[in-house]
């Protein structure tokens, strides 16, 4: 009995992660999709069970619970694999050569690439396992490369990030929209794994003559493929990002050993995806042109490396000035035009008497939004009526110049392409009248360099604003005038106006004269026409 005491002691010695979790636990992540799209997202859960499990009413959610994915349905095999795809329009099947058990579009806009915290639930709303890492990934990657996120052992933890690693490419499994290799196992053992915990030893039958227990028998030969030494190095590019074509994009990754501390002797390059490479740990990106890019950051150091892939989605700027008021309790208004939510840190406005301001880091504006800067905060327009709002590559968003007096509750607003005087004010609601969307660019008329020091040498004379406040006195104070300041026609801008009314005016009189000299030409010809006539009846 001694004998068999010692076999029953050495179970209760079994390391803790061999009842870890529950016999269902989430396997495989293909978080980044695969080569043919990268919202053909799927999930593996494994059963690490003996006996079949039913899996109709449990779910899968992320957020920690608070946002549903996927309902599941159906039965989980023992020591089997059920695969779960995310189906859209452009992705009807992610793996289309292996037939996934569960498919569906997924809640939440589907598996991001910053990380999730994913909780699968059974039909009772108990947890039978979860992956915590709503602060990124710690494994799999973005494109080009699309490596699912594989599970090193089933019966540890699904929150330990070092129980996680990248598919390492000598295993795959299926084949995407476009017959290309899914980059992982889906429905199959993964490439990483490795079991840890020692085989059960189940003490043997007691024979009649007390002879010692057979040893137990090796586990059978596995067709498991062992991985070599686990990667030393995580790199990490950040979060995904949307920003303005022509505008300067920080970009900051970082490297960490797999104990999570920080690697600072390593040699960094990012490659922008669009033919563009900087070496750094941070630096700054400008794109050209709108277009999804995918930014990588390699880190290197010795003969270990590892990269990282974050989603840049590069739009139009469609950001305008949508309200004014010059002087020091004015304001400038701005306005997102576009359906983006945009991060606007960088922009520059820029007054005719020299004054810049630079927009903080971290401003956001969300998509069809006005956002306020009092010149008070920017120190802008106390004696200037003229603004550029700039990309920090130079280029002119847009620019309003007007000479008109305000009183104290106006300011120059946005109507359609034009702007007019408008009482009351409405910084930071919608205009009086609303503004186009999509809006027709370029709103700039003039082609003055705003960084010369000649662009208020441009502004109308004294006299020309002079007439042009009397006219507007005209107008009742409480109604918005109808004249156009800026944008309609180049009047608006320069001042002209008064002159092109002056050479319209001469140019209609000088056809005023052309009657007048047709009827005495045709006078002076009838009348020689009949002296003719006269003559010529004489002479016959």
């Amino acid at each position: 009995m001694i004998k068999y005491l010692k076999y029953i002691i050495s179970l209760l010695f079994l390391p803790a992660s061999f009842c870890f979790a529950g016999d269902v636990v989430i396997n495989e992540i293909g978080w980044s999709g695969t080569p043919a799209s990268q919202y053909g997202e799927w999930v593996e859960f494994y059963n690490t069970s003996d006996s079949s499990v039913s899996l109709d009413g449990w779910t899968l959610f992320e957020g920690g619970g608070s946002t549903k994915i996927i309902d599941l349905a159906g039965t989980i095999q023992p020591q089997s694999y059920f695969l779960i795809e995310r189906t859209t329009a452009s992705s009807p099947d992610p793996v289309a050569d292996i037939q996934a058990d569960v498919s569906g579009m997924f809640g939440g806009s589907g598996l991001s690439n910053g990380g999730e915290y994913l909780i699968l639930k059974n039909s009772s709303g108990e947890i039978s396992d979860e992956a915590s890492f709503s602060g990124g990934w710690p494994a799999g990657t973005a494109g080009p490369d699309y490596f699912s996120m594989e599970r090193i052992d089933p019966l540890a933890s699904g929150s330990l990030a070092s129980n996680w690693a990248s598919n390492n490419n000598s295993k795959t499994n299926g084949h995407d929209a476009l017959g290309d290799p899914v980059r992982g196992t889906p429905k199959s053992v993964n490439s990483v794994f490795q079991n840890s915990s020692p085989p059960l030893v189940v003490p043997p039958p007691v024979s009649s003559d007390d002879s010692p227990p057979p040893a137990a028998s090796s586990p059978p030969p596995s067709s498991f493929t062992v991985v070599p030494p686990p990667e030393v190095m995580k790199v990490y590019a950040g979060k995904d990002i949307t920003a303005l074509a022509g505008q300067g994009i920080d970009f900051s990754g970082s490297a960490k050993d797999m104990r999570g501390g920080a690697i600072t002797n390593a040699r960094f390059l990012w490659n922008f995806g669009d033919g563009s490479t900087k070496e750094g740990k941070a630096t700054i990106h400008t794109y050209a042109f709108p277009g999804i890019y995918s930014a990588s950051l390699h880190a290197s150091m010795g003969e270990d490396s590892a990269s990282d892939y974050i989603t840049v989605e590069v739009v139009s700027p469609d950001i305008i000035i949508s309200e004014m008021k010059p002087g020091s309790a004015g304001f400038v208004e701005l306005f997102n035009a576009s359906d983006k939510k945009l991060e606007i840190s960088g922009l520059e406005m820029k007054d005719s008497s020299g004054g810049v301001f630079s927009i903080p880091n971290g401003t956001l504006m969300p998509q069809r939004a006005y956002i306020v800067f009092p010149n008070e905060n920017t120190k802008l327009l106390s004696n200037s009526s003229e603004l550029w709002l700039l990309l920090s590559n130079g280029q002119a968003l847009d620019h309003i110049r007007v000479q008109e007096t305000l009183s104290s509750n106006e300011s120059f607003s946005l109507a359609g392409e034009t702007f007019i005087r408008t009482n009351p004010m409405t910084p930071g609601k919608p205009n009086i009248e609303p503004i186009p969307v999509p809006r027709q660019k370029p709103l700039i008329k003039d082609t003055i360099d705003p960084r010369s020091a000649e662009a208020a040498s441009s502004s109308k004379t004294p006299a020309d604003a002079t007439e042009e406040n009397t006219e507007a006195s005209s107008s009742p104070s409480n109604t918005a005038s109808a004249s156009p300041v800026f944008g309609g026609d180049a009047e608006g801008i320069s001042g002209n106006g008064k002159n092109e009314a002056a050479s319209g005016n001469a140019g209609f009189t000088n056809l005023a004269l052309g009657p007048m000299a047709f009827l005495i030409i045709s006078a002076l010809l009838g009348a020689a026409g009949s002296i003719g006539f006269i003559f010529l009846k004489k002479m016959l």
